[in-house]
């Protein structure tokens, strides 16, 4: 939507309850925010505007626009419950996205082909920041000569069958597969598909369609395809961010919810040829192939250089030699040999001889570094 929201002359916002108002607009964007403050002033349930957020999955939009827009107007305990609640869904989202990552990577080790299919591929293509697209599933498009084999692997690396989902329960007639759920409990959702509708459907659509041009552009992307509006820009940003460096860099273009820019002074195809900046790390071949080949000014440092071998010398240590107790007397000297002969002289009879439990001699322990001779 490129055009401002006005709430009554809009046919779909209109016919809301102000309270599900509340929780499209803020779904809308910046083009929804002049009727969305003039909402936040009336008198609202916001138990219900609460419970809606959470039911559709919007809890994240609505905490941040609300706490932005609602100060004043929105009851404080509601914002730090939203806020709370955003949390969590915040960290949700992210294992979702995380789980994608994953599943497209294993995918992809496997030759399977994937596209991504409704709210994943809009989260990707259409929106600032993945948050404002809420979904709890992803759901991926795979050809029909694969999809077993796709599902198996999914079942071996992290996903489990739904549990509230019958394993006798037939899905030879739906566009997907048994439906999936991640094994850690995160209550995030897999539909791997084969079609896009289901046979008893009164309408299709030939997936062929959709993999010839997502094909297509692919190959473009991986050819250094550049899209003609976008021209020389060499960084870019969503729209929900500002970033530091945003102002010393000449705005070209704003695609979506992102904007594009080019260096000052950067007119030609040069841009795309510069040498990194010394801060940049190395790599470990002395060619990069950018928009033009160039080679490297700068000697590049080997990466796996054996390091010199240094000896470090060790200071000896002086050792301490302690003997603790008292000198035993002469006399105590004999009786205590006398002892030990009544002793030799009862055990001879006995056929296992006995552990020595007691070491002839002084006993030697170290404490803090010192030896110390316990005994004469």
């Amino acid at each position: 939507m490129s055009q401002v929201i006005r709430l009554r002359e809009s046919a779909v916002y209109s016919q809301l309850a102000h309270e599900s108002a509340v929780v499209a607009l803020t779904a809308a964007g910046p083009t929804g925010e002049s009727a969305l403050r003039p909402l936040l002033e009336e008198s609202l349930d916001w138990e219900t505007v609460v419970t809606l957020a959470n039911r559709e999955r919007a809890v994240g939009p609505v905490a941040r626009d609300l706490g932005r827009l609602g100060t004043g107007t929105v009851p404080t305990p509601v914002l730090e419950r939203l806020a709370r609640m955003g949390l969590v869904t915040e960290f949700q989202l992210d294992s979702l996205h995380n789980r994608l990552g994953k599943l497209l990577a294993l995918l992809a080790r496997h030759d399977i082909e994937a596209l991504l299919l409704k709210g994943a591929g809009l989260a990707y293509s259409a929106y600032s920041a993945l948050d404002e697209r809420p979904m709890g599933d992803i759901d991926l498009l795979v050809h029909p000569d694969v999809a077993e084999r796709a599902w198996k692997l999914a079942l071996d690396n992290g996903w489990m069958r739904r549990r509230d989902v019958a394993e006798e329960r037939s899905y030879e007639d739906h566009q997907h597969l048994p439906p999936l759920e991640d094994a850690d409990g995160m209550q995030i959702g897999l539909e791997i598909h084969i079609a896009l509708f289901t046979q008893q459907a009164p309408f299709t659509l030939q997936t062929s369609q959709l993999w010839e041009r997502a094909r297509r552009i692919a190959e473009a992307a991986l050819h250094g395809s550049v899209y003609r509006p976008v021209g020389l820009a060499v960084n870019y940003h969503t729209t929900a961010i500002h970033p530091y460096w945003a102002p010393t860099l000449v705005p070209q273009v704003i695609v979506g919810a992102h904007i594009f820019y080019r260096r000052p002074g950067s007119g030609t195809v040069e841009a795309f040829s510069q040498t990194p900046a010394d801060d940049e790390p190395d790599i470990g071949s002395p060619q990069l192939h950018f928009a033009i080949a160039r080679q490297f000014s700068r000697p590049m440092r080997a990466r796996y250089a054996a390091m010199p071998q240094v000896e470090i010398p060790v200071v000896e240590r002086p050792v301490l030699y302690r003997a603790l107790g008292q000198r035993q007397s002469a006399s105590s000297e004999a009786s205590r040999a006398l002892g030990a002969r009544q002793t030799a002289s009862s055990d001879a009879g006995n056929a296992q001889p006995r552990q020595a439990a007691m070491r002839s001699g002084p006993r030697v322990v170290i404490q803090g570094g010192v030896r110390v001779f316990r005994g004469s």
